[in-house]
C-alpha cells in the first residue's frame, strides 16, 4: 500500500484565482497595448515572479510524491500562486482604472460626514502632534509588512498546514474582491478631495496625497507611463491594508501571547489608515466588511470537504 496526495478545495481554489488573474489581465493589457504590454507583464519582473511561482510547485511535487511530506507540500503549494496573483493584483488595480467609472469621492465623503467623521479636522488635529508624526508612518507601512510576515512565519514553524492554507487564500481572495469593488466605485485621496494643505501632508508623511489624483488620473485615461517608476498603491475602497490587519488577527486566534500583541499593532495601523492612506473612513468600514465576509467563504469552502491535502491510501 503506498499513499497518494490529493488536493484541498483551497489549493484548487488558489490556482483557480491565479489562472482568473492572468485569464484577465493578459489579455487586457495586451488589449490596452504595447506599452500597457512592456509595463506590465511582458518584462523581466513578470518572469521572475512565474519562475517563483514554478519553483514553489516544483518544490511541492516533490515533496507530495518523492519525500512525501504532506505538511510542507501542502505549505509549498500554497505558497506557488501568491507571488503571481500579488502581482498580478497589482497590474489590475491598473488595468481596472482604465474602464474609467465615475469617480465615487463625492459619495463616499457623504458617508463620512453622515456619520460624524471629519477628515479634514482629523488630519489638521494628527499633523501637530509629535508621536503621531514620528510614528504613523512607520506602522502603516513596514510595521504592517511584519505583521504579515509574521503569521506566516508562525503557522510554517507550527505546521499548522490547514491554517496556512485558508491564510493564503484568504489573501487571494480579498484580493480580487477589493479590485472588483475599486473597478466600480474608484476614488482618489481624501486628502484632495477635502483641499487638505500640502504642509499637513507632508507633516504626515502620507502616501496618498494630493498629487495621486493627477497620477491617477492619468492611468484612468490610459496613460501608463508613470508605471516605469514603479507600481504604487491604486486602491482607495476599500482599504486593504484594513483587510490585510484583520486577516493577521484572524489568524493568530491559535496562539493568544501573539495575536494580542499583532491585534494592537493592526489597530494602531487601521487608526493611521485615514492619515497616512489618505482614505476616507467608509473605505475602513468596507474593508472590515470585505475581510468578514472573505474569512466567511474561505472557511466554507475549508469545511466542504475532509481535511486539506490529506493523504489518502491506495493500493499498490
Amino acid at each position: 500500500m503506498r499513499m497518494a496526495f490529493q488536493a484541498s478545495p483551497l489549493q484548487r481554489l488558489n490556482l483557480a484565482v491565479c489562472l482568473l488573474c492572468l485569464g484577465i489581465a493578459v489579455p487586457w493589457s495586451v488589449r490596452l497595448g504595447n506599452a500597457w504590454m512592456q509595463q506590465t507583464f511582458f518584462n523581466r519582473a513578470f518572469l521572475g515572479v512565474c519562475l517563483a511561482g514554478l519553483a514553489f510547485h516544483l518544490a511541492g511535487l516533490f515533496y507530495a510524491h518523492v519525500r512525501r511530506d504532506a505538511c510542507l507540500a501542502r505549505m509549498l503549494f500554497a505558497t506557488a500562486c501568491l507571488p503571481v496573483v500579488i502581482f498580478t493584483a497589482v497590474m489590475l488595480t491598473y488595468l481596472v482604472a482604465t474602464i474609467g467609472m465615475p469617480m465615487a469621492d463625492a459619495r463616499l465623503a457623504a458617508v463620512d460626514a453622515a456619520i460624524g467623521f471629519d477628515f479634514a479636522r482629523l488630519v489638521t488635529w494628527a499633523a501637530d502632534q509629535r508621536l503621531i508624526r514620528d510614528w504613523a508612518l512607520i506602522i502603516y507601512g513596514p510595521a504592517t509588512i511584519g505583521a504579515l510576515l509574521l503569521v506566516m512565519i508562525y503557522l510554517v514553524a507550527t505546521k499548522r498546514a490547514d491554517e496556512f492554507e485558508r491564510y493564503l487564500a484568504f489573501l487571494s481572495i480579498s484580493v480580487v474582491a477589493t479590485i472588483v469593488l475599486a473597478a466600480l466605485l474608484p476614488a482618489g485621496s481624501a486628502f484632495a478631495f477635502h483641499h487638505v494643505p500640502i504642509e499637513i501632508e507632508r507633516a504626515l508623511g502620507t502616501v496618498v496625497g494630493a498629487d495621486y489624483n493627477a497620477y491617477y488620473a492619468s492611468i484612468r485615461t490610459g496613460d501608463v507611463s508613470g508605471l516605469a517608476q514603479g507600481p504604487r498603491g491604486m486602491v482607495s475602497f476599500p482599504s486593504f491594508h484594513t483587510v490585510m490587519g484583520l486577516m493577521c488577527v484572524f489568524y493568530l486566534r491559535s496562539n493568544i501571547w501573539l495575536m494580542i500583541p499583532v491585534a494592537a499593532v493592526i489597530g494602531l495601523m487601521i487608526l493611521t489608515t485615514p492619515l497616512i492612506g489618505g482614505h476616507f473612513l467608509a473605505d475602513v468600514m468596507a474593508g472590515f466588511a470585505v475581510s468578514l465576509l472573505t474569512y466567511w467563504f474561505v472557511d466554507r469552502i475549508a469545511s466542504e470537504a475532509e481535511p486539506n491535502a490529506a493523504l489518502h491510501p491506495q493500493n499498490a
